[in-house]
């Protein structure tokens, strides 16, 4: 008989049988004792083989040979037809539904195929499927049914194929500092004071200098060195004015810090001050803004070091005078919304490192991220585990949301700054990022000069676990 995929369906007892429309008679009759489940618009039961049945439809049919059963006859059971296959331990049978106003008897029979004669089973073997990217061992399954029969697993074979997660341990001591803003800076040319650079000079001859103190700057970085971090992250403003000669000065320092594989850095608003600054900037410190394998600069940029993913963004842009606002514009959000769904999916430890407060109460006007509302939105979808920041010249912990709870965002004060109050002083922060068994934990620590001068460190926090 023709087979049409309407009316019969044999299946497993798993829950593997497809959905059912109620307005149309559906049949399902399962082999070996598998569990049947009828359809129709009076009522939905579970039923199992009935042995009469089986003993009764053996008599009329199968002695007669399986390939005259006719099922628009009345001498045949219409509620329920089961017939062997020549492959499958699970049969599926199709055709209209055997009521008789639509198979009349008069009607010429249904043809129906010749079914094969069951092969003689080959050796059984061992036989492998990949289920959810596993391995799953079959045992016990003759070669020819393999693929057709249901699948049945011994406790050994779960086992192998499914083993207990084992703790997994990564860890990274990570040290957190910004806006150095080196100096002293050298008499400009007349010429490059032009536009906003000419109140930024008047700003740092009126008293600024004295807020960034070397020696301060010293004390700090040599610290730091002593802790011995896994790596280190500046989040940006290394100069002032963006001058070219500024820039030669910046690296030195940086190099006193560490090679570009040991130091990552993103960019402030100093950094770019004007838009010829970003040309001294990438011609004097690119190596530490390079991601892994990249040969020149792309924004963000993505290193992984110590099994904990870093993702650098640029924020600095040329602004008017007396603003310091940023941004990272269209592009760069939505790259970075890609890069952190991908991170995501390593399920390794995830930081960001921006120049700027990334919330939209980060910063009094004209000094915040223009589009700080896009940027939560991209933690919001895509989540991270910590995000680093400078530009406020303050120690600050905040937090965002994230899809899998709140993201902890630290900013750090000036790495040179020596006046002011405890949390404005000079200081860097240290965190040691680990994960254990699927769960990500942070911890924090400050160290940051007193009212002496001299370096004392705050007791650790513990921001997310």
């Amino acid at each position: 008989m023709k087979a049409r995929f309407e009316d019969f369906v044999i299946g497993s007892t798993r829950r593997s049988l497809p959905k059912l429309a109620h307005h149309k008679h559906r049949h399902m009759v399962a082999w070996r004792g598998c569990a049947v489940e009828i359809h129709s618009e009076q009522r939905r039961r579970r039923k199992h083989l009935d042995i009469a049945f089986l003993a009764k439809l053996l008599g009329q049919r199968i002695l007669k040979g399986l390939s005259r059963i006719n099922p628009a006859s009345r001498q045949v059971p219409t509620l329920h037809i089961a017939m062997p296959h020549q492959k499958d331990s699970i049969l599926i049978i199709e055709h209209d539904a055997p009521h008789a106003q639509r198979h009349a008897a008069r009607n010429p029979r249904l043809e129906q195929e010749q079914p094969l004669r069951q092969p003689k089973q080959k050796a059984r073997r061992r036989v492998c499927r990949r289920i959810a990217g596993l391995t799953v061992h079959c045992r016990s399954m003759p070669s020819e049914t393999c693929r057709a029969r249901p699948l049945r697993f011994s406790l050994k074979d779960l086992t192998r194929a499914f083993p207990p997660a084992k703790p997994i341990r990564v860890s990274l001591l990570l040290a957190h500092l910004s806006d150095p803003h080196v100096g002293p800076i050298q008499p400009p040319r007349l010429r490059e004071l032009a536009g906003k650079r000419l109140t930024g000079y008047i700003n740092w001859r009126r008293g600024r200098f004295r807020i960034h103190d070397m020696e301060a700057l010293k004390r700090i970085t040599d610290d730091l060195l002593t802790q011995k971090p896994d790596h280190v992250a500046l989040t940006g403003d290394l100069v002032n004015l963006g001058l070219e000669s500024e820039f030669v000065t910046a690296r030195k320092y940086v190099e006193t810090l560490g090679s570009p594989e040991f130091v990552s850095i993103v960019p402030g608003n100093h950094d770019i001050y004007v838009r010829s600054s970003y040309k001294y900037l990438s011609g004097s410190i690119t190596e530490w803004m390079l991601g892994d394998g990249a040969d020149k600069m792309a924004w963000p940029y993505v290193r992984i070091r110590g099994g904990v993913i870093l993702i650098g963004v640029n924020s600095g842009i040329p602004t008017a005078p007396l603003l310091a606002s940023g941004a990272l514009g269209q592009d760069q959000m939505s790259k970075l919304s890609r890069t952190l769904r991908e991170a995501a999916l390593s399920g390794m430890p995830t930081v960001v490192m921006i120049h700027h407060p990334p919330g939209r109460n980060g910063a009094s006007f004209g000094r915040g991220l223009r589009d700080a509302a896009s940027f939560e939105r991209v933690i919001a979808d895509q989540g991270c585990d910590l995000i680093l920041h400078g530009h406020n010249h303050r120690h600050s912990i905040t937090r965002m949301k994230g899809p899998r709870g709140d993201v902890p965002v630290i900013g750090v004060a000036s790495a040179s700054a020596v006046p002011g109050s405890h949390n404005h002083r000079a200081g860097y922060h240290l965190f040691e990022i680990g994960k254990s068994a699927g769960r990500v934990e942070i911890r924090q620590r400050t160290r940051s000069l007193n009212e002496a001068l001299e370096v004392t460190e705050t007791e650790p926090t513990l921001l997310s676990s």
